[in-house]
């Protein structure tokens, strides 16, 4: 009932590739026809849960996925659980792969590269849930974008950390807290708006509430990807009554290119791809769905 959270790459050679959540483990899906049909590749290895009493061996899920060209290296992140299973011991995971098997991956020694008990320190606040959405660089920084559970509000904001290197996050902030209504704001996906002479960034992340009463994505902007403006609060892409996506639309990826900084998305004729999740209260399924569209900015 549960495959979703696609974290899409592609490979110099034309293969997709989208990593996704399943029960407890990370999935790893080949597509050849550019993205659009996945097949499940070698058992579905992608990560698996560690051992017993290591901080991922109860959970590796909800992955993001970047693919460095000038290493042939895949970088895998996602969030994990394990020893007690304490809700305060959700971390984030890192691990790689050769563009060569990207379904055989190595673990990084560091793991977990930003525990529960530091980003609680860092928020304020008792932090039970952690998610990683997504890595890009700006400058010689190494920013991670995600979202976190206050525990004693019960609900979800986006966070911010900086680092020197792909498993260093620190320096962990608040993007932006619950909104209104809005309990749960989650899983941001950053990326360069094309043509302007200095940077300009974007952001898809997701807000709602819960999955049955329907979440959907809106869009913000950054001039320097610290400082948010998410003064616009259209939704760009919302549920579809009585589809696999009826009752929540939530945490996207957009594809990217394979260069540093990781912040342009890949054009296909004309075209992004925008990989997302959707969820169906009535069959309790949650799935991972493609859509194209054309950008325009006002």
């Amino acid at each position: 009932t549960e495959q979703y959270t696609p974290a899409p790459i592609e490979l110099p050679n034309g293969d997709g590739w989208v990593y996704v959540k399943g029960l407890n483990r990370i999935y790893g899906w080949k597509s050849t026809d550019g993205g659009v049909t996945f097949a499940l590749q070698n058992g579905g290895a992608g990560v698996r849960i560690g051992t017993a009493g290591q901080w991922d061996s109860l959970f590796c899920v909800e992955p993001f996925a970047l693919y460095d060209a000038a290493t042939d290296l895949i970088h895998l992140y996602w969030k994990g659980l394990g020893g007690a299973g304490a809700d305060v011991d959700w971390s984030w995971g890192h691990a790689t792969a050769p563009g060569s098997t990207p379904t055989v991956f190595t673990k990084d020694a560091a793991n977990p590269i930003l525990t529960g008990p530091t980003a609680s320190t860092a928020l304020g606040f008792t932090c039970t849930d952690l998610v990683i959405g997504d890595v890009i660089k700006i400058g010689s920084t190494f920013h991670f974008y995600g979202n976190a559970l206050n525990f004693g509000t019960g609900e979800y904001e986006l966070i911010h950390a900086t680092g020197t290197t792909f498993n260093d996050p620190g320096s962990v902030t608040s993007l932006l807290a619950a909104q209104g209504a809005d309990t749960v704001i989650q899983t941001p996906s950053v990326f360069t708006i094309p043509g302007n002479a200095t940077p300009l960034y974007g952001m898809f992340y997701s807000r709602g509430t819960t999955l049955g009463a329907g979440r959907t994505i809106r869009f913000a902007t950054s001039t320097d990807g610290v400082t948010w403006d998410f003064s616009d609060t259209t939704n760009i892409l919302s549920p579809i009554a009585g589809t696999w996506e009826a009752n929540s639309v939530y945490t996207s990826h957009l594809l990217k290119e394979a260069q540093s900084p990781w912040t342009a998305p890949i054009v296909d004729s004309g075209q992004w791809r925008f990989y997302y999740s959707g969820y169906r209260a009535s069959t309790g399924n949650a799935s991972a769905g493609l859509l194209y569209f054309t950008p325009t900015w006002a």
